[in-house]
């Protein structure tokens, strides 16, 4: 009874370690900030960032340059000077910048996908000219042109990394090509004039 007892416990060790394996777990998995950083690092072999889908150009929240009230009886012209930096931003967790491997190899990926070179700062200096009416008031205002760019870093390791020489990391980056223009406003306001 006793061997036969020992046979069967042998008989589990032996099935649990062949057949069943436990399932995965996140701790089983690298983090996005892990597989970055072997980019960053050039620990992989290759890494490449492929966009998806277009580049999707829109207009960044309004900032107030100026505002000027006209009390007299005859129109005055304004002009409203104004400069607004602009950054980079992303979906990925880590710093994404103009220097670092990672900022550099989306930027591959932009140009050779777009045809369009990245900005990852842009610091704008410019002015909005108003003509104000008599007994009127305005507003002056100035928007960033900005674009959203979704993508993947792809990542090939020449050894098994967690089990896989593949991995892809999914992301957006914010912020702006070179050369994009800023939308400027004049609108009508409040005015008090005696």
């Amino acid at each position: 009874m006793r061997a036969k007892a020992l046979g069967v416990i042998a008989g589990l060790a032996t099935m649990t370690a062949v057949g069943l394996a436990a399932p995965a777990s996140a701790a089983d998995q690298p983090t996005t900030q892990q597989l970055l950083d072997q980019c960053a690092q050039h620990r992989t072999d290759s890494c490449v960032f492929h966009p998806s889908g277009s580049m999707v150009v829109y207009t960044g929240s309004r900032r107030f340059v100026g505002g000027a009230t006209n009390c007299t009886n005859a129109p005055v012209t304004r002009t409203f000077k104004f400069e607004h930096a602009e950054t980079t931003t992303n979906s990925f967790g880590v710093s994404i910048s103009a220097e670092a491997p990672l900022g550099k190899i989306f930027t591959a990926g932009v140009e050779s996908s777009y045809h369009r070179e990245w900005s990852f700062t842009d610091t704008r200096g410019d002015e909005v000219q108003a003509t104000v009416n008599p007994h009127t008031a305005v507003r002056a205002y100035a928007a960033p042109s900005k674009a959203k760019v979704k993508g993947t870093y792809e990542l090939h390791f020449g050894s098994r990394y967690y089990g896989h020489y593949y991995w892809y990391v999914n992301g957006e980056v914010d912020g702006q090509t070179e050369g994009q223009a800023w939308e400027t406003t004049v609108d009508p306001a409040q005015v008090n004039c005696p």
